[in-house]
């Protein structure tokens, strides 16, 4: 059963961060900002709300490990126009300078925020620790972001976009001969597209490491504490050990929300996650996270770990 009226849809383009060395990575995090602030190349994006004014037409744009991801929704009636707005930005991207500026105004903001706020050692500190230093799986620092131009952008998504490997779903309240029909006359329109470069020198990675343990201290006017474990698992390449640990997770959401939540207090909610990678042999991790008052972090700490113990050991 799907909402009424609904179709989602998900264009899949190109080899997303994978087409980047390691000293170009910021060009990735620059992309995902201002891609979709450019435009087109006729119509800024505040002449494009006025032009689809009414209409169920929209995007958000994501530049993922693997590919360049156009994910929205829209309906029926609005599928062949969305699709036909989705062609333009792959054909006519605007550039423009304007959305580029907002976010290099964003920049500063943002690491002044970072400076007061728990999130930040975890991103400068405890990540490029727990990866090796590997520049993939920390955050960039904000000269390397602020030395980011836009025609260096242009330059390297410019040509995946003009010939990039697509992959189209559309999943909905939709008929299906008229959807084929819809993408037909629009990204079947296109012009033929190149095959899927495999990049198989930059498919390792170093595996999480154990035994890392960091606290830090941010000046901060707010009295919170984040408490954070992070355990490495397996990769989830195969699909049996992605059951496991997936059903793994869901026990110990409800072990800490039974043993912490009602033990600590209604104040305590300590959340776990999964993250295997599919691209990265050997990497994955499940991470608690829990935000506290700074006085009871150690507390909240012990009786996460009591949950985690007692799961290993019984």
């Amino acid at each position: 059963d799907f909402d009424e009226g609904q179709i989602l849809f998900r264009v899949v383009l190109g080899e997303g961060r994978l087409s980047l060395a390691g000293n170009e990575l910021p060009l990735g995090w620059m992309a995902e900002c201002v891609f979709e602030r450019g435009g087109l190349d006729v119509h800024s994006t505040d002449e494009l709300r006025r032009v689809l004014a009414g209409r169920d037409v929209d995007f958000s744009f994501f530049v993922r490990d693997e590919s360049f991801d156009f994910e929205g929704s829209t309906t029926p009636g609005d599928l062949e126009l969305q699709c036909a707005v989705l062609c333009a930005y792959l054909q006519h991207p605007g550039w423009r300078e304007d959305g580029y500026a907002w976010v290099k105004r964003q920049i500063p903001l943002t690491f002044d925020r970072l400076r007061h706020d728990p999130e930040g050692p975890v991103n400068t500190a405890f990540l490029p620790a727990l990866y090796s230093g590997d520049p993939r799986f920390s955050s960039f620092t904000q000269e390397e972001l602020e030395a980011v131009e836009l025609p260096a952008v242009r330059a390297w998504l410019g040509p995946i976009l003009a010939d990039g490997p697509l992959e189209v779903t559309l999943v909905g309240d939709l008929e299906p001969d008229e959807a084929r029909a819809a993408v037909a006359r629009t990204f079947g329109a296109l012009p033929e597209r190149r095959e899927a470069r495999p990049y198989e020198e930059r498919r390792s990675a170093p595996a999480p490491r154990s035994g890392i343990h960091q606290v830090q201290t941010v000046d901060s006017q707010v009295p919170k504490a984040l408490v954070m474990i992070v355990f490495p698992v397996p990769d989830g390449m195969e699909s049996t050990l992605t059951v496991r640990f997936s059903f793994l997770t869901d026990v110990l959401n409800d072990r800490l929300r039974v043993e912490v939540r009602e033990r600590l207090g209604a104040a305590y909610f300590p959340n776990a996650t999964l993250d295997q990678s599919c691209l990265y042999s050997g990497v994955g991790t499940l991470t608690i996270r829990a935000i506290t008052d700074p006085g009871a972090a150690g507390t909240l700490r012990e009786a996460c770990l009591a949950v985690t113990d007692a799961l290993a050991r019984d």
